[in-house]
């Protein structure tokens, strides 16, 4: 046991979000009978969740004991095979997370990892996994959204409405100005009649601050 929580101390593994304490005197001041009705002496905590719950071991296997359990808390066993876990938690130690900024092929690649390292995990934590590649699978499907004809269109008029339009619109101006997206071009819509001071010949002045990717047209 204190070869395996040697090798992880001070260590956070990512996925399943252990924490691993700096040291097993600190594991115990941080759970024992005194601040956790119904704890047993024997339990070695050697980490704790991202909720709060205590990874002990107990007996040569890994358990977690979770909060709110009452009085008798009963561990839900998470291995009995310590040395498999340890190969495992070497391998996510790797894990760097995931992002937007990523390449679709490097997600992929991260995906494909975490799903082959899920098929060696202990069933305990392959709900851990599932919501890590779920997180990845988003992404993915968001990247592509954003990649797609309709998602580049999203996002120009997007772009737009944080700059020409939100400048047209300063001190209350061009209120009945809608921005809207037809085929393959933006038609600003003018609803009823343009104020006094409004004209077409402004909003194209402000138009031409900010290049558009699509043509723009006007419409009453």
């Amino acid at each position: 046991m204190a070869n395996f929580f040697t090798i992880f101390r001070k260590n956070h593994i990512p996925v399943i979000n252990w924490s691993f304490f700096t040291s097993l005197k600190e594991g115990k001041e941080t759970f024992n009978s005194t601040n956790w009705s119904g704890w047993n002496t024997e339990w070695s905590p050697i980490a704790t969740t991202e909720l709060g719950d205590a990874i002990i071991i107990y007996n040569s296997s890994v358990y977690e004991v979770q909060h709110g359990a009452g009085k008798s808390p009963k561990p839900r066993l998470v291995t009995e095979e310590i040395s498999s876990l340890e190969l495992l938690l070497k391998e996510l130690k790797k894990y760097k997370g995931c992002s937007e900024s990523e390449p679709i092929e490097e997600l992929r690649k991260k995906k494909e990892i975490l799903l082959n390292l899920k098929k060696k995990s202990p069933r305990a934590l392959k709900y851990d996994f599932n919501i890590e590649i779920d997180s990845i699978k988003d992404i993915i499907s968001d990247i592509r959204s954003e990649n797609s004809k309709e998602g580049k269109f999203f996002k120009a008029a997007s772009e737009m409405q944080k700059t020409s339009l939100a400048e047209l619109r300063e001190n209350g101006r061009y209120s009945n100005i809608r921005l809207q997206k037809r085929e393959n071009k933006f038609v600003f819509y003018i609803w009823g009649s343009l104020k006094k001071g409004e004209s077409v010949e402004e909003i194209k002045k402000v138009l031409s601050k900010y290049p558009a990717p699509y043509p723009v047209e006007f419409e009453c």
